[in-house]
């Protein structure tokens, strides 16, 4: 059983993609895995399915998909060393956010992989994994977004809700975002993340506000400034400006989180 409106619309774009589509699956983590022997660098590939069963975000949280949700992992290679993949996942971020902006959705980014309300809610996340096989890379990334409806009993939100169309659908939106982030790839293989630092900041949820980091058994309370040019997270406290790689977000304003990076 394929899926004819997703074969439609990556079939009018310039890349050619690799498709794996199962209308239900555990994860399009491992469902793209079954793509590694099909994509090479300039073949990316694309797993998606119409339901996804146990989807999972960092650090093993569960990630709920919601009826006419997205969920998708994209596929992209390289022979380049996997240290300088560093910061893709904010990229993909900036990707998701141009896509969103040109169906009318208002969304913020919170380091390194959640995709927010203008309020804080969450509407989706990014999750990414790097496998290395035959010489080459596979930078597996994986995105979950409520287009229209969100879990019961939940304090998340929808790109519905941030005021997308009432006509954008599931595979349209995954299309537009593989296709942007695709280009992007291609910049970032270049010249890094630090293209996208300038996007990143201008889209992050409560930057200059007050934020609470805990790491390594401390904590760290300081204006959040954003990241800089390697997508590290930037904290102005009490000794200064902090560069983090690691730790907790536990708030950002009066915004209350607990998310693992």
């Amino acid at each position: 059983m394929g899926n004819p409106e997703l074969e439609t619309l990556l079939a009018e774009q310039s890349e050619h993609w690799q498709l794996r589509y199962e209308p239900q699956v555990e994860t399009t983590m491992e469902l793209a895995r079954e793509l590694l022997a099909e994509v090479d660098e300039s073949r990316p590939g694309l797993a998606y399915t119409s339901l996804q069963t146990h989807g999972k975000g960092q650090q093993g949280r569960v990630w709920e998909q919601t009826e006419g949700g997205l969920t998708m992992t994209l596929v992209f290679a390289t022979a380049l060393q996997a240290n300088t993949l560093l910061g893709f996942s904010l990229v993909a971020g900036c990707a998701v956010h141009e896509v969103a902006q040109h169906h009318g959705a208002a969304i913020r980014l919170k380091w390194p992989n959640d995709i927010l309300s203008v309020v804080g809610d969450k509407i989706g996340g990014i999750l990414v994994e790097v496998v290395s096989k035959n010489d080459l890379h596979y930078v597996l990334t994986g995105i979950g977004i409520n287009v229209s409806k969100v879990p019961a009993l939940s304090s998340t939100a929808s790109l519905r809700d941030a005021g997308a169309s009432a006509q954008l659908t599931p595979e349209r939106l995954a299309v537009d975002i593989a296709s942007t982030l695709h280009r992007s790839w291609q910049q970032f293989l270049t010249d890094g993340f630090a293209p996208f630092q300038d996007t990143w900041n201008a889209a992050a949820f409560g930057r200059g506000e007050i934020m609470r980091v805990t790491r390594d058994n401390k904590e760290l309370e300081g204006t959040f400034e954003g990241v800089d040019a390697e997508g590290f997270l930037l904290v102005n406290g009490a000794k200064g400006r902090e560069r983090l790689v690691s730790g907790t977000i536990q708030n950002i304003g009066d915004k209350s989180y607990a998310s693992r990076f």
